[in-house]
């Protein structure tokens, strides 16, 4: 799995593409971050950025252009399932969305960190 393998740019990079991925996403429901999104527990607005993500990777995905921003918009898709509690019959699935949300995480707080008051 690259989280664990990839070099610090490739997870870089995977970093910056999922929390891309995961601010349009909250942006197109009207929240201002994924952490604030699923943080608010608004099962309408999460609901809404759960079929938002999965549509949008079908999109990027048969497009053959960004399949890497695919991977992207898949981990949201997870993660977004995984704060449900929708994964909980699939161990690998909710790894790999622990994983991402961890990868997010860190990035969310580096960009948070950087922000003036």
């Amino acid at each position: 799995m690259l989280f664990e393998v990839g070099s610090q740019d490739e997870k870089t990079q995977i970093a910056e593409q999922l929390f891309g991925a995961a601010s349009s996403t909250a942006h197109q429901v009207g929240a201002g971050d994924l952490h604030l999104l699923i943080k608010s527990s608004n099962i309408e607005k999460v609901s809404r950025a759960a079929v938002y993500s999965r549509q949008k990777f079908d999109e990027v995905f048969a497009s053959n252009e960004a399949r890497f921003g695919a991977g992207a918009l898949a981990l949201v898709h997870f993660i977004i399932l995984n704060s449900t509690g929708a994964l909980k019959d699939t161990p690998r699935a909710e790894l790999v969305a622990r994983k991402a949300a961890h990868l997010y995480s860190a990035t969310y707080a580096g960009k948070q960190s950087t922000k003036p008051y």
